[in-house]
């Protein structure tokens, strides 16, 4: 059945700096409910910004929430990258398959100068390498790097390596991580298509538009034919061959993918173009968009995959750049994505949103990058989730900035039985309140959700905390994160006390040679108080200062004018430089630069002393007063906050003596 929503707008920090399109509507089966966010940051300080989404089913009474964060930075411009990970193919032995580009962006006012260094793990040879390792970006004029791999020298088997780019910008350096899978030299059949799409635009009447060319690359041991098969209207499509279709070991050949329009209507056209290595099984598929333009409307003929309810037409044209058409890709491997967006008016899509997602997979999305160099190109970087079925629908939403045009395109595809890191989507929390859609801070301890983290649960056994917990290592900015604990679906780790404030920072999760990928939003500060039930909830972990044996709970209350110690973490950065990880010494005592402020029941408490516990790692606690005029009760309130950052409310037991 239909269902009926109401929305509210709730800000927790600052106010007007978000708008909304309407919050309520009637949801069809299989329907949704777009909202449009709009952001007013002129009018802010640098800082962190947060506000909730409140939808409401008015029959049944459930109640959906949607955190939003909003980092406004003091540094302008910041660093981009239009993939957060590449993956390539090749054959042991083998010299090289083609390469993918990289662009780096400048976002904000001003460009900067960059550089990057390919790296690998150590002991192999050096099988990644990058066109050019320095240059410059400005906005609307992003860098091209092109990334190369090279098989010789590797056995059959799966290998990572990272391209770190580095600039002087707020939230650098970042990372896109490179995996190749090296298959066995004997391989075959091995076949890579380029590009795995192509749009023309054509204005109605004029004469066709120039062919386009396809490139089919032999990465296999043996030569092959490539045998194709051109779905469609031929009167519109047509596919020239090479002269020769046998293509050489480390050869490549060319196809022209061309078009008539003669008495086409106005309108959209869809088809595939399909390719087989004749000795192989795979099949490439190939995306051909043709749009044609420049009179009345008319019904034209779409051979592509009838649209869901779910994604209907509306007016802007999706096409995949890549091989997306039938993808297949390890389970929570990120994929690459590289797509064009046309309207039906001929004119790309500049400015607006394209959002990847998994269809049925929750809240795995992600933003795709407007590549301003190529218009239309959007890019970007899907985690896959993990999932019992081996086939999967990818889901590519767009929109321009207006909200009146919009344009869908599902992809189904097949992921493998491999357990790669799956990181949660806003999956980074503090390790004490767990509080979903704030920001962490500097030196903080945070908590990694998802599946596949770690191959076993292993404790850091003693001080300093290790970067390595059996096979499972962290990285936030390029910088190694101390980890307390690994399991499969949950690390705990200390990050690095020398992150930039109010930036989003990439995090990358490395078990053996796989990888997962998140994000990771800093506040100078972010408290979060430790609490019994170790959900960030209820009764805090606060102690009697005069029995720090005893919790402040109903079995022992704490009376107004006595001590408490409460247990927290993220209090920032601190007056005296520590590393993250280390044990804390007794002297000098560890204070945030911050001001720390506590209220009990709604009462200013004086604090005695704020600061890192000595003796542990990373841990912070906060002495202070009960006041005389708290009322006594079994669930007193105690909101803790540092800066401008408030934490989640914990509770205490007071009672007069």
């Amino acid at each position: 059945g239909s269902i009926n929503v109401s929305g509210q707008l709730e800000f927790l920090s600052g106010s007007g700096w978000l708008s909304t399109s309407s919050l309520d509507g009637v949801i069809a089966p299989g329907g949704q409910l777009r909202v449009r966010l709009g952001f007013i940051t002129a009018i802010l300080n640098p800082g962190i910004y947060r506000a909730l989404l409140r939808f409401r089913n008015t029959t049944t009474g459930q109640e959906l929430v949607v955190p939003v964060l909003l980092a406004v930075s003091a540094g302008d411009p910041l660093m981009q990258l239009s993939q957060s990970a590449l993956s390539f193919r090749a054959r042991a032995g083998g010299r090289g398959v083609p390469a993918q580009t990289l662009h780096v962006l400048a976002v904000g006012n001003s460009g900067f100068n960059w550089s990057a260094a390919p790296t690998v793990d150590p002991g192999l040879p050096q099988w990644l390498s990058l066109s050019r390792t320095s240059g410059n970006s400005a906005p609307g004029n992003p860098a091209e790097v092109d990334v190369l791999v090279n098989a010789v020298g590797l056995s059959a088997g799966q290998y990572v390596g990272q391209v770190l780019v580095q600039a002087p910008v707020d939230n650098s350096p970042r990372l896109a991580l490179v995996s190749l899978l090296v298959e066995p030299a004997s391989t075959r059949a091995a076949a890579a298509v380029t590009p795995g799409g192509f749009t023309f635009v054509q204005l109605q009447g004029q004469s066709n538009p120039a062919r386009q060319q396809l490139m089919v690359h032999n990465y296999g041991s043996d030569p092959f034919r490539i045998e194709f098969q051109l779905q469609g209207d031929t009167r519109i499509w047509s596919v020239t061959p090479p002269a020769d279709l046998n293509i050489a070991p480390q050869g490549s050949a060319l196809f022209a993918v061309g078009v008539n329009t003669t008495g086409l209507p106005v309108g959209v056209h869809r088809t595939t173009l399909s390719l087989r290595a004749s000795n192989g099984t795979e099949v490439h598929s190939v995306d051909l968009l043709l749009i044609v333009t420049g009179g009345p409307r008319a019904a034209a003929e779409d051979h592509s995959r009838q649209a869901s309810l779910a994604c209907p037409p509306g007016g802007l044209q999706i096409s995949s750049l890549r091989q997306m058409l039938g993808f297949t890709s390890p389970t929570g491997a990120p994929l690459s994505i590289e797509t064009r967006v046309t309207g039906n008016d001929g004119l790309p899509l500049r400015q607006g949103q394209v959002v990847a997602s998994m269809v049925g997979a929750g809240q795995t999305v992600a933003a795709l990058t407007h590549i301003d160099s190529d218009p239309g190109r959007w890019s970007g970087t899907l985690a896959l989730p993990s999932s019992a079925n081996p086939s999967v629908a990818l889901r590519l939403l767009a929109s321009d900035t207006s909200g009146g045009a919009t344009g869908c395109l599902e992809l189904t595809g097949a992921v493998d039985a491999s357990t790669s890191p799956n990181l949660a989507t806003g999956g980074v929390l503090s390790a004490a309140s767990f509080d979903k859609g704030a920001a962490v801070a500097p030196g903080g301890m945070v908590a990694i959700f998802g599946s596949g983290l770690a191959e076993g649960s292993t404790s850091a056994a003693s001080l300093p905390l290790p970067t390595l917990l059996g096979s499972t290592r962290v990285s936030v900015a390029g910088r190694p994160a101390p980890l307390i604990f690994a399991g499969p679906s949950q690390v705990n780790a200390i990050l690095s006390y020398s992150l930039t404030p109010n930036v989003s920072h990439q995090l990358v999760l490395r078990r053996g040679s796989q990888f997962g990928l998140g994000d990771v939003v800093t506040a100078r500060a972010q408290p979060g108080m430790f609490t019994v039930n170790q959900q960030g909830t209820g009764g805090a972990i606060a102690v009697l200062a005069a029995n720090p044996l005893l919790l402040a709970d109903a079995a022992n209350p704490v009376a107004p004018g006595e001590g408490l110690v409460i247990y927290c973490e993220g209090l920032g950065e601190l007056d005296s430089a520590i590393e993250a990880g280390a044990l804390t010494p007794a002297s000098p005592l560890r204070r945030p630069v911050l001001t720390v402020r506590v209220t009990i029941g709604g009462v200013e408490a004086q604090v005695a002393f704020a600061g890192l516990t000595p003796g542990l790692a990373g841990l912070h606690q906060i002495n202070v007063i009960v006041p005389d005029s708290v009322q006594p009760g079994p669930d007193v309130p105690v909101v803790v906050t540092v800066g401008e950052q408030t934490a989640p409310v914990v509770t205490i037991a007071v009672q007069r003596r």
